[in-house]
């Protein structure tokens, strides 16, 4: 069965100036410049991705934790939720009413041999959706924070991703990023 193949811990993050201003003085947070793009908006896609990625990397290092790798197969997973959310319009880890494990499912995750994987969700307007603002928030989350210091997670697929969706201000940019690590046995 499919559906055991993956266990999951989710977390989702509203834009939520408070906590992201609590998390301003957090010791894991990086400082801004820390990473290449993780304060510009404008630049190319890819730098943005990589800089989220670096910034987890260094947030888990500080926290005690060995760095995560990246991994095509999760940033694909973390694609087709994307994808999904902007389908159906909505922000949720279950769009379209999907099961939460039908990304890693679609990206073939579980093919070889099931995973232990974690997800976080964040949307931020255009202006303010920088990789340093998301992971800001996520930090003054208890239930993203859980996420990104996992021990067991050893691979992060991270997607960023401009939408318009129902329930949310126009002009906003989810991110996606899904942690993960091969169960052995």
């Amino acid at each position: 069965m499919r559906a055991a193949a993956v266990a999951m811990l989710v977390a989702v993050m509203a834009a939520a100036p408070a906590q992201a201003a609590e998390a301003q003085d957090d010791p894991l947070l990086p400082s801004a410049r820390a990473c290449r793009g993780a304060v510009n908006v404008d630049a190319h896609p890819r730098t943005q991705r990589l800089a989220m990625h670096c910034l987890v990397n260094l947030i888990r290092r500080e926290a005690g934790r060995r760095k995560v790798r990246s991994s095509a197969v999760l940033r694909h997973s973390a694609t087709y939720k994307a994808r999904r959310m902007a389908e159906c319009k909505r922000f949720t880890h279950s769009p379209c009413g999907d099961d939460l494990a039908a990304p890693f499912h679609q990206a073939d995750l579980t093919r070889g041999r099931p995973w232990f994987v974690g997800e976080n969700l964040g949307w931020r307007p255009i202006r303010e959706s920088a990789a340093h603002e998301v992971v800001r928030g996520w930090l003054a989350s208890p239930s993203h924070r859980r996420v990104l210091l996992d021990r067991r997670f050893t691979h992060l697929g991270v997607r960023r991703r401009r939408m318009r969706l129902d329930d949310l201000p126009a002009g906003i940019v989810m991110w996606v990023a899904h942690l993960g690590t091969p169960k052995r046995g």
